[in-house]
């Protein structure tokens, strides 16, 4: 069961994660009215450019680590410390993702929201879990694999 977790659910999650977030800043991006001139609340190019690359590295890191997680090839091409690293960092994002919705949840009364932010935090701790346990399990295996 673990193993399913780790191989085949958690990457399918980290991956709607990024069709959601992908969606998202399309949505934002495409239907928004533009009122900016009017209201003069225009952005500044550099705020512009760093929330972009934000988002970007957003994007990155989460693929990158469904990759890591579920397929073989990426797992195995990459290099123990990288992967390390990089699974390592994942779960520290999802934990900021979580604690976003629950911040939102909080402030908003019972409804939809509320629904779709416990499932979101849901998915959010399976991701960090599964994460964690192969940080954990490369961890073992670099320490075993020193004492051999």
């Amino acid at each position: 069961m673990m193993h399913m977790l780790n191989r085949r659910i958690a990457p399918v999650l980290v991956l709607i994660q990024v069709a959601y977030v992908a969606l998202l800043e399309i949505a934002f991006t495409t239907l928004a009215p533009d009122t900016a001139e009017l209201d003069h609340t225009d952005p500044s190019t550099s705020g512009r450019l760093l929330y972009t690359a934000v988002i970007i590295g957003v994007l990155i890191t989460l693929t990158g680590g469904a990759a890591l997680l579920g397929l073989d090839k990426a797992r195995n091409a990459c290099p123990t410390a990288v992967r390390t690293a990089w699974l390592a960092i994942l779960p520290i994002g999802e934990l900021a993702i979580a604690g976003t919705f629950l911040f939102h949840m909080a402030r908003e009364t019972f409804g939809p929201g509320t629904l779709i932010g416990t499932a979101a935090i849901a998915m959010c701790g399976l991701i960090a879990f599964a994460s964690v346990r192969e940080v954990l399990s490369a961890v073992r295996t670099s320490v075993v694999d020193a004492h051999s």
